[in-house]
């Protein structure tokens, strides 16, 4: 009975462990699937938001070069530059999804937008020392964001880039 059990133990053993073997490489494939899609979808909503922002950043400059024509005050089509979009939306979408040093970049950058359409709305031109400073403080948080978001994303920066 010896000759009949001994087989049919390491039988059954190695199928245990090639069953075993075979779950766990599923289950690594399956956590770097899901990490690729989280990872994709950051991805978009970044993109959508960084997108978002330089839409209502152009209308912000072209409203302070005067190139627009604004329907009532200036302070009324600065507001309605961040409104037109879906800045606030993906805004939302990015503080759900991001990390805590993204989410940060983010909102420093939508401040410094919101401060520069205060500063339009006043309505000094885009060559006002007040408008070049507020754009600059803005282009700096913008700067910021784009480390946080490459971060976050493992995507190395541009040569010679100081965080």
């Amino acid at each position: 009975m010896d000759w009949i059990t001994s087989p049919l133990t390491t039988l059954l053993g190695g199928g245990v462990i090639g069953a075993g073997s075979a779950l766990l490489l599923d289950y690594a494939k399956s956590r770097r699937d899901d990490s690729r899609q989280w990872q994709d979808s950051r991805r978009e909503v970044y993109v959508a938001y960084l997108t978002e922002l330089s839409k209502a950043y152009e209308s912000l400059w072209a409203i302070a070069l005067g190139d627009s024509e604004p329907q009532g005050s200036a302070m009324a089509a600065a507001r309605r530059a961040l409104r037109e979009g879906e800045l606030y939306q993906t805004r939302q979408r990015l503080k759900i999804i991001a990390p805590a040093p993204v989410i940060g970049a983010c909102d420093a950058t939508y401040d410094q937008l919101r401060a520069l359409r205060g500063i339009v709305g006043e309505g000094p031109g885009a060559d006002s020392a007040v408008f070049t400073s507020g754009n600059q403080l803005y282009r700096e948080a913008v700067r910021l964001l784009h480390i946080e978001i490459r971060r976050d994303l493992r995507i190395p920066g541009p040569p010679g880039e100081v965080p």
